[in-house]
């Protein structure tokens, strides 16, 4: 071979290594230009896609939502087997109350029979004919003393008022959560499809879509998100809202009064008064304390007649939030009520009131709206700052004080007349 042929070739040579070097520095080039694209827009490669890194945190929550709507189930459940075995035990107790009763008219019976026998004079016809009624009433007296023993254990058993609270306590809180985690759900999940709608439409994007596809060995048409565990989720969520009523809440009667239970703060669930004749929220120092509220000298003053006639001065504070289903207000004025006015119920007023629409139906359902394009209202009372109390506190429940009526004693029957003996 000739030193000109050597020559050529190692020219050729090189200038196809230079080529190779030129194009892999290119590549490099543009596969760094790519990933800052999906790195500057909060994307990953995940399988045959690119999604944001905020569904991590939407399937995260989803996670947390997913057990507290099964809690709530599982509330629900044992709140409704609950209330059936008090509707059972309530007509057992009326069966039970007739055949009382009907006992009763029975041994008062038989005492007539023995009263007319012994008034009719001696003998052995009489002797054997008063002891054959005095057996019977006796086992009469026996039957009613049984009938007198359950009825009083299924009226001691139905005469806690307290045990039916904590279940719709319970149910309440339980329910709360889930409607609160669901809320925050949505939000996440709205936010993640908004950024990938405006991804979708983004040129820098899509093109780093077609050049990741382009360099993929071996092939694969790159998509943006979301992903299938995303879409998931949102159709679960979706149905989990279908069986919510967004806009109607069931109230409790209680007392004259209807009752609704309202999220405070985002994180305590109370039931309160229904009042459109207050113009305040009213909630006691208690309570105050369990939201982390903690009235000063420096809260302004407000003065208010409670029902025997006195006024009282409260605090005047402001909520964070009340939300009354999926209804919420921010920034809701309160007043706080001195410590020893415990017997106050909590009461749901015109400060909240008046910021939604609302409705109350004959059969003590509370329709609820938020009203369009609501300005924010300056708050008169300091705003609540979180404490060690508040923090302990969590989810726990409380129960409107003064809202409840007492239920009224009941009175045990007696049992029957002592045992007669015979003759």
């Amino acid at each position: 071979m000739s030193m000109r042929q050597v020559v050529r070739r190692t020219g050729l040579a090189c200038f196809l290594v230079g080529c190779l070097a030129h194009s892999a520095g290119a590549a490099q080039e543009v596969s760094a230009s790519t990933a800052d694209v999906f790195k500057q827009h909060e994307l990953k490669r995940s399988g045959g896609a690119y999604i944001l890194l905020d569904e991590a945190d939407v399937l995260k929550s989803y996670k947390e939502f997913a057990a507290l709507q099964k809690s709530f189930g599982q509330g629900l459940d044992y709140y409704e087997r609950f209330r059936a075995a008090e509707r059972q035990r309530r007509a057992n107790i009326e069966e039970l109350s007739q055949s009382y009763q009907f006992l009763q008219q029975q041994i008062q019976e038989t005492g007539r029979q023995i009263s007319v026998i012994e008034q009719s004079g001696g003998g052995a016809f009489a002797i054997a004919q008063r002891n054959q009624v005095v057996a019977q009433r006796n086992q009469i007296v026996s039957e009613s003393n049984q009938v007198a023993e359950q009825l009083n254990t299924l009226r001691r058993m139905d005469a806690d008022p307290e045990q039916g609270q904590k279940v719709q306590a319970e149910l309440t809180q339980r329910r709360e959560r889930f409607l609160e985690s669901m809320l925050g759900l949505r939000g996440l999940v709205d936010a993640a499809v908004a950024k990938y709608e405006a991804l979708a439409k983004d040129e820098a994007v899509v093109q780093a879509l077609d050049v990741a596809s382009a360099a993929s060995k071996p092939k694969i048409k790159y998509k943006l998100g979301p992903s299938r565990d995303f879409l998931a989720a949102v159709q679960r969520l979706d149905k989990a809202e279908a069986t919510v009523s967004s806009d109607t809440v069931q109230c409790r009667r209680e007392g004259g009064v209807y009752i609704v239970d309202a999220m405070l703060n985002g994180k305590l669930a109370v039931p309160m008064v229904y009042d459109t004749g207050a113009s305040e929220v009213i909630i006691s120092t208690a309570l105050a304390d369990e939201l982390g509220m903690k009235p000063t000298e420096t809260d302004p003053v407000v003065k208010h007649r409670i029902a025997d006639g006195s006024v009282v001065e409260a605090r005047s504070m402001t909520l964070s939030s009340v939300r009354v289903g999926k209804v919420i207000v921010k920034d809701v004025v309160c007043s706080v009520m001195p410590g020893d006015k415990t017997q106050v119920p909590l009461l749901l007023g015109q400060a909240f009131l008046s910021r939604i629409d609302h409705k109350m139906t004959s059969d003590g359902r509370l329709i609820v709206a938020k009203v369009e394009d609501e300005q924010p209202v300056a708050p008169l009372g300091r705003a609540s700052r979180p404490n060690r109390a508040s923090a302990k506190a969590g989810s726990r429940t409380r129960q409107a004080r003064g809202a409840t009526p007492k239920s009224a004693t009941r009175q045990e029957p007696e049992t029957g007349s002592a045992v007669a003996a015979p003759e």
